[in-house]
């Protein structure tokens, strides 16, 4: 994936002077990036539930798990974040974080996701970006909330002259560009989106709640094995 300049020169300037922004930043939710799992009930007539695609061959992993594309910027997701770890962990099914990467602020969050999922702490702090950039919100430069941003993964531990290198490394541009891809592939158009076992996109539109959501991902994980 071909790195930003406007992004990556922004994370530089952010680094140089953190110290000196509010802690009022956040990146905004694409206007695209909204979730149905609130609607009301289905029609009468039978819906179905999922859309199912050609195994996808090109990312380890999808086939064995249930993968959620989300964003830190989508409250939707921040609400669903508990529910789906707890689903997770009482189905014995794996969950594949996908940050989606639709601006340079998401493309940004998507950077320190894998960063943090390095640390052994990484749970409470997939938790704590949700909350960081919830509380930044639409405050402020999308600079500024960079900086902010920074300051938060310096308070971490990080070292403000090598979190440059770590977010812009050629691993993190690999792992980005599976993100644009798969979501292109599945035509991830609002967040959450879960796919389940590599090939079925769960729709959404007629769900009832974030419980019939996870329903039918077990369903057809189930189905799947």
């Amino acid at each position: 994936m071909a790195r930003s300049f406007s992004l990556r020169t922004g994370v530089a300037l952010a680094l140089s002077s953190f110290l000196l922004v509010s802690g009022c930043s956040d990146s905004g939710t694409p206007a695209a990036e909204s979730t149905a799992s609130d609607s009301s009930s289905a029609s009468a007539e039978p819906v179905s539930h999922v859309k199912s695609f050609s195994p996808y061959k090109d990312y380890s992993g999808l086939e064995s798990s249930v993968a959620e594309f989300f964003s830190y910027g989508c409250s939707h997701c921040q609400a669903f974040a508990p529910l789906i770890d707890g689903w997770s962990e009482k189905e014995g099914i794996s969950v594949e974080y996908l940050p989606v990467v639709w601006s340079e602020e998401t493309a940004l969050q998507a950077r320190i996701h894998y960063l943090l999922k390095e640390r052994e702490d990484f749970k409470t702090q997939h938790y704590a970006l949700f909350e960081q950039v919830a509380a930044l919100g639409n405050q402020g430069t999308p600079e500024e909330r960079q900086a902010a941003l920074m300051g938060w993964l310096t308070s971490l531990g990080y070292e403000a002259q090598e979190l440059s290198a770590k977010l812009f490394s050629p691993e993190m541009d690999t792992a980005l560009n599976r993100i644009q891809k798969l979501g292109l592939y599945f035509q991830v158009r609002s967040t959450p989106t879960l796919v389940v076992a590599g090939r079925d996109k769960v729709l959404n539109d007629n769900l009832k709640s974030y419980e019939h959501l996870l329903e039918v991902a077990t369903e057809q994980f189930r189905l799947n094995q």
